[in-house]
């Protein structure tokens, strides 16, 4: 096994670390302009459609990542779509639609 920069575990990881980063940026944004008292700039709608666009990224390029900490990433967010799809399934047919 070479020892190269590119072999490091960091590297590997950062094409599906760094849109974590935007999408955590989008996320908490709305809750740092409220903190510091400024006014949102940026329309509501369109952070969360970046904030999709960035997880989206980031959960393809963690599939195609042979790493335990991208595995461990890609099993939570299919346990978080499969609760989600779960919590609507049980919804609609309790009649709550």
């Amino acid at each position: 096994m070479k020892n190269s920069k590119e072999d490091w575990y960091l590297i590997r990881n950062l094409k599906w670390l760094s849109p974590l980063v935007i999408l955590s940026f989008c996320l908490l944004s709305s809750q740092v302009y409220e903190i510091l008292g400024e006014n949102n700039v940026i329309p509501e709608y369109i952070i969360k459609i970046i904030a999709a666009i960035a997880l989206f990224i980031s959960a393809f390029n963690a599939r195609m990542t042979p790493t335990i900490s991208a595995r461990i990433f890609i099993i939570t967010i299919y346990m978080l779509g499969a609760s989600v799809l779960v919590f609507f399934l049980f919804n609609f047919l309790k009649g709550n639609v």
